[in-house]
C-alpha cells in the first residue's frame, strides 16, 4: 500500500519506519515542499519518497500529523477528498513544546473537527495517544504487544486501519465512533499518554481441524485457534479469503496420502488470500497482495503463516474464487503436459476422467497449445459436454474406443496417455497409445490397480510413470506452471466453475456436498 502523510516531523518519521518495516511506500510532505524532504527520505531508505501535500493526500491512505494549530489551514489548503482515509493523529494543543495550552473546540471531538474540515474523506482516530519514542520502538515486546486504539464512523474504514497497524505489530482496540471514541483518545481523555505494554495477543480465528484419520464428514471439525504470530524473517502472514476442497484433501483425511500430519491438525492444499503483514527481509510480496499459498502451508484457516518465496501474487484480472483453485489442478495440468514428452502443434494426447476438474484444466491449456485431444468419458450423456470445452474427439467407454480413437485422429500418433481412473480404464488408454508413448497414472479415481495388458506394455514399449506434482524434481518448477496456468486463466481460456460455497462451521455439509459431486469452496471470509 502507498500511504501519505501531511507532516514529517518526528512522530510522521516514526509512522513511516513502521510502515516502510511492513512492506508499504511512504510518501511524506510538509509546508516547505519535496526539496526539504531529500535528506529525511534518504534516511527512511527504500520506499519512501518525497512528495507536495496534493501528492501525499491523493494516497488510499493518508496520516494526518501536523501541530494543531495549523490543521485547519492545512485541511482548507488541500484538493477535494475522494473517500481516502484520513488517520487523525492530533491532538489539540496550543502552543509549542513546554507551553502546550488545551485547544477547547466545544462539544466535538477533535477528529469530528477534522472530518468537517475534510469532508469525503474517511476519518479514523490513531495512534496519537503515543509519543514520538513508543511509536519509534518495537510493537514486539518480549513477545508482547503494545497497544493502541482507534476510533471512527466508518467501520470499512477502521478495519482497514486496524490491518494496517496489526501488520506493524501493535495489539489494536476499537473504541467505537469518533464522538465517544474519539472523546475517550485525544489530549484531556483517559486514554492520552496511556502505555499498555506486554499484553499478550489472545486474538482467536476459525480454522478447519482434522482430528482423526477416516470419515472426513465426521473427523473434520471448526475449531477456534490463536491466530499466528507476527512473521518472522522470510515469512508472510495472509489472511485467507477462500480455500477449495479438494480430491487430495480427502485422500489425506483418509489417511491414504503422501502426507500424514500428526493430529489434531489444520489441512487444506491450496487457496487464496491477502497479505496482511510480512517479516523481515521480505521482497517478493507486499502488504494488500492478493496470493495462493504453497505447498506444504495448510489453508483451512482465517490466517496462515507461509514462507513469503513461495506465494504467487495473482493477476487483478483474476477473482478470489478463482485464485484459490490455481495452485493445484491448473498447475498439476501444466506440469504433465511439460515432463514427459516434448509436444508440438498439433500433436494428439488422450485422457480419462475427461469431465474432472484436471481434465478440464488439460484440455484448456493444451487447447492454448494448440495440441489435438482426445478426451474419455463413463457416461454418453456427458459427450456434449466435455465437446463444448473444445475437445477434438469425445469417446465413451467401451470395447469399440480403440478404433473410434483411430478413426478420429487419422491413425495419428498419441504419445501421452493420462490416466486419472486406474482400473479398467487404464488399460483402455493403453490400447490406444503408439509404441513407446508415455502412460502417466497422476490419480486413482475407481480406487483400483491399473490395469495394463502385457501386449500393450510389452508389444508397444510403453514407458509407465507415476506423478505427483510435489515430488522434488517437480518443485522448482510449480511457479513457473501456475504462471502460465494463471495466464490461461486471466485469458478467458480457462473457467473454474464452482458449484458452492459454505463457511467453516458448514465443513460437514462442505465435505457431504463435495462427496456427491462438484466444486466446493470453504469461504473465510470474515465480516
Amino acid at each position: 500500500m502507498e500511504i501519505g502523510t501531511i507532516g514529517a516531523g518526528a512522530f510522521a518519521q516514526a509512522f513511516a519506519k513502521q510502515a516502510l518495516k511492513a512492506g508499504h511506500k511512504v510518501k511524506l510532505s510538509n509546508h516547505h515542499g519535496p526539496h526539504s524532504l531529500r535528506e529525511v527520505t534518504n534516511q527512511l531508505g527504500p520506499g519512501a519518497f518525497a512528495a507536495t501535500k496534493e501528492e501525499a493526500a491523493a494516497c488510499e491512505m493518508v496520516l494526518l500529523a501536523v501541530p494543531w494549530d495549523n490543521v485547519p489551514e492545512t485541511l482548507v489548503s488541500l484538493p477535494k477528498w475522494h473517500n481516502q482515509i484520513l488517520i487523525d493523529g492530533t491532538n489539540p494543543f496550543h502552543g509549542r513544546a513546554g507551553k502546550f495550552t488545551l485547544a477547547d473546540v466545544g462539544n466535538l471531538s477533535t477528529s469530528q473537527f477534522i472530518a468537517a474540515l475534510a469532508p469525503d474523506s474517511r476519518v479514523v482516530k490513531a495512534l496519537n495517544t503515543m509519543i514520538v519514542p513508543n511509536l519509534e520502538a518495537d510493537p514486539i515486546v518480549n513477545g508482547a504487544r503494545r497497544v493502541v486504539f482507534i476510533s471512527a464512523d466508518d467501520e470499512g474504514a477502521k478495519k482497514q486501519v486496524e490491518t494496517l497497524l496489526a501488520s506493524f505489530g501493535y495489539s489494536v482496540i476499537d473504541l467505537g465512533n469518533l464522538r465517544d471514541g474519539g472523546l475517550i483518545q485525544q489530549a484531556g481523555g483517559p486514554a492520552r499518554g496511556a502505555k499498555f505494554v506486554g499484553v499478550r495477543r489472545t486474538s482467536q480465528m476459525k480454522a478447519i481441524h482434522l482430528t482423526a484419520y477416516g470419515n472426513p464428514a465426521r473427523n473434520l471439525q471448526m475449531v477456534e485457534l490463536s491466530e499466528p504470530h507476527t512473521p518472522s524473517e522470510g515469512e508472510a502472514l495472509v489472511r485467507m479469503e477462500y480455500t477449495p476442497i479438494d480430491y487430495s484433501d480427502l485422500l489425506l483425511a483418509n489417511g491414504v496420502y503422501f502426507l500424514n500430519p500428526k493430529l489434531p491438525s489444520v489441512i487444506g492444499g491450496e487457496g487464496a488470500g491477502i497479505v496482511e503483514a510480512i517479516g523481515p527481509g521480505v521482497t517478493s510480496v507486499k502488504v494488500g497482495d492478493r496470493v495462493t499459498i504453497p505447498f506444504p502451508t495448510f489453508s483451512w484457516a482465517e490466517k496462515v503463516l507461509a514462507p513469503a518465496q513461495g506465494l504467487f501474487v495473482v493477476p487483478p484480472a483474476i477473482d478470489a474464487k478463482t485464485a484459490s483453485m490455481l495452485n493445484i489442478n491448473p498447475t498439476t495440468a501444466v506440469l504433465l503436459l511439460d515432463r514427459f514428452v516434448k509436444l508440438k502443434a498439433n500433436d494428439w494426447i488422450l485422457l480419462n476422467a475427461a469431465n474432472s476438474q484436471v481434465a478440464r484444466c488439460l484440455i484448456a491449456i493444451a487447447k492454448s497449445r494448440n495440441l489435438n485431444v482426445v478426451g474419455i468419458v463413463r457416461k454418453s450423456e456427458l459427450v456434449p459436454e466435455i465437446e463444448k470445452l473444445g475437445v477434438d474427439f469425445v469417446g465413451v467407454e467401451s470395447p469399440e474406443l480403440s478404433k473410434q480413437i483411430q478413426k478420429a485422429t487419422g491413425g495419428k500418433p498419441i504419445s501421452l496417455g493420462l490416466d486419472a481412473v486406474g482400473g479398467p480404464a487404464a488399460a483402455t488408454i493403453a490400447g490406444a497409445l503408439s509404441p513407446g508413448a508415455h502412460f502417466v497414472s497422476y490419480a486413482w479415481l475407481s480406487g483400483l490397480p491399473i490395469h495394463l495388458p502385457q501386449s500393450d506394455l510389452i508389444g508397444k514399449r510403453l514407458n509407465i510413470h507415476g506423478f505427483w506434482m510435489y515430488f522434488e524434481e517437480y518443485l522448482p518448477k510449480i511457479r513457473q506452471a501456475v504462471t502460465e496456468a494463471a495466464n490461461v486463466v486471466a485469458s478467458g481460456k480457462l473457467s473454474l466453475p464452482i458449484t458452492a460455497t459454505y463457511k467453516p462451521s458448514q465443513i460437514k455439509e462442505a465435505i457431504e456436498h463435495y462427496q456427491r459431486g462438484g466444486k466446493v469452496l470453504l469461504d473465510f471470509n470474515t465480516p
